[in-house]
C-alpha cells in the first residue's frame, strides 16, 4: 500500500472475496487508538 508517497507494508487477509486489513495495523497511519473490551466482548476505536 502507498500512504502520502510512501510504501507501507500491511496484511491483507481475503475473507469472502474481500480484502480487509486489521484496524490495529492501520491505527498508526490514521490517527486512531484500537482496544478491545473482553468482557463486553466490544472493539473500542477512538481518534488521538
Amino acid at each position: 500500500m502507498e500512504l502520502d508517497g510512501r510504501r507501507v507494508e500491511l496484511t491483507a487477509y481475503n475473507i469472502g472475496g474481500a480484502n480487509f486489513f486489521g484496524l490495529r495495523e492501520l491505527s498508526p497511519f490514521f490517527g486512531y487508538d484500537v482496544s478491545f473490551d473482553e468482557a463486553a466482548n466490544t472493539a473500542r476505536i477512538e481518534s488521538r
